[in-house]
């Protein structure tokens, strides 16, 4: 069971850490943009969660449960590397700190961290719904675990879950802050972060 808290731990602290560190990144990285690209970000984000989350947990009930999570997780690898990339990129081409506020180069940095950011969200919701609902029911029932183990799973699990929502963002914000305080710094960090 212990392995399960630990990959739960580090998939939920690597998921918060991204949640915290993009937005972050947007706002430093296209300053003629204001609060619009965070707020772009986290509404593509949140809209497709609400919109397709359902949908996903359904699809992660009718498919093979390794599949599924296979699928999950690669939607997040991808998501976060696709991200890095875009921010690598927009840190070389130089469009956040050329003098101009760089709103043709940030606007597709933008636009690719938005969809990035949906493939993640979306690839999160169903490796959440397949450890919290499904892996660890199983693993105690496949133990014949006494029933007093499964809530103490849960428990852990979302302590697990409270603990990435305090610390990865507190880790997060001390590597973003460690960088370069210009329109490409934080868009490096968010590349380095994700390679």
């Amino acid at each position: 069971m212990w392995r399960l808290w630990l990959a739960h731990a580090l998939s939920r602290c690597g998921t918060k850490a991204w949640d915290f560190a993009v937005p972050l990144a947007l706002l430093a990285a296209a300053p003629g943009w204001g609060l619009r690209a965070p707020a772009c970000y986290l509404l593509a984000r949140y809209s497709a969660q609400s919109a397709l989350g359902p949908s996903v947990g359904t699809a992660c009930d009718r498919a093979p449960r390794l599949r599924a999570a296979a699928w999950g997780a690669g939607a997040q690898g991808f998501a976060v590397a696709g991200t890095a990339l875009a921010a690598a990129a927009f840190a070389l081409s130089g469009a956040g700190s050329s003098g101009d506020d760089g709103v043709s180069g940030a606007g597709w940095f933008v636009a690719l961290a938005c969809a990035f950011g949906v493939a993640e969200v979306l690839g999160a919701t169903a490796v959440g719904v397949l450890v919290s609902k499904d892996w660890v029911p199983t693993l105690c029932e496949r133990t014949r675990a006494p029933p007093e183990l499964l809530a103490r799973a849960n428990g852990w699990m979302s302590r697990i879950d409270l603990g990435a929502e305090t610390f990865a963002p507190l880790v997060t914000g001390a590597a973003l802050a460690a960088a370069p305080q210009t329109g490409g710094g934080a868009a490096a960090v968010v590349a380095a972060a994700g390679a």
